[in-house]
């Protein structure tokens, strides 16, 4: 199996118009729950929904692959503004006694950058409390010329676990953000976004991570993701596809 071939079904319809900044992105069954109106349950690139089902790989810089998890969400919990969700991992060729749990918690307006964190900082039993740092635009639908994005900042306090015990904290960093209609060999409407990430991880205070990457997501008009590659530095890869 080739890891650069990742498909996503289209979720649903989604219109955007240069002269009007539309709403950041939310869950389309959580808004609909919450009374939000279909248009607006329909600005979202990514489907995070009970029963969603998810595959994250790792591929070395000599192209061999390594970690493979899936990760199915369990349950999609929201209070207000916030939401919760619980994803079941295992590794793709692992047992139920390998199953973990990890749970992230976020406002419902960021759930769009959720496989985000997931992609860069693995599933692996833990919780996560994640914020998007000030009012920026996550996505913007599909565009008809290239376009310059509002850079984002996601933080992410790791809350179990040794990490979480440490004060364990993320801060990833995107930027240079640029989105385009993808190219001939992708569906109609589809289009790509690109940026520069840089993560940084804290124990105790001190930093004890700082990664960069480039990282190329091509997404369809219809509310889905259809390729999310990071390439470090080094030359290792990761992929995040759904199922």
């Amino acid at each position: 199996m080739n890891p650069l071939r990742l498909m996503t079904p289209v979720l649903s319809n989604l219109s955007w118009h240069p002269s009007a900044r539309p709403p950041r992105p939310a869950l389309v069954a959580l808004a609909l729950c919450l009374g939000a109106s279909a248009v607006a349950a329909q600005q979202m690139p990514l489907a995070l929904v009970e029963g969603s089902r998810y595959t994250r790989r790792t591929v070395d810089a000599q192209g061999a692959e390594g970690a493979c998890q899936t990760l199915a969400v369990g349950s999609v919990v929201v209070a207000g503004e916030e939401m919760a969700a619980t994803l079941t991992v295992r590794p793709c060729d692992g047992d139920a006694a390998d199953v973990s749990e990890t749970t992230i918690r976020c406002r419902v307006d960021d759930a769009g950058m959720v496989m985000n964190v997931v992609a860069l900082l693995g599933p692996e039993g833990r919780d996560l409390a994640l914020r998007v740092t000030g009012d920026a635009l996550l996505y913007p639908g599909p565009p008809t010329q290239r376009v310059a994005l509002d850079d984002v900042t996601l933080e992410a306090d790791i809350e179990r676990g040794t990490l979480g015990f440490l004060g364990g904290r993320t801060r990833i960093d995107f930027e240079n953000r640029v989105a385009r209609p993808s190219a001939t060999d992708a569906p109609a409407g589809a289009y790509t976004v690109t940026e520069a990430v840089r993560l940084r991880a804290y124990v105790l205070g001190v930093r004890v991570k700082n990664d960069r990457y480039r990282a190329e997501e091509t997404l369809l008009p219809g509310g889905g993701l259809l390729r999310q590659v990071l390439t470090s530095d080094g030359g290792s890869i990761v992929l995040a596809r759904s199922e």
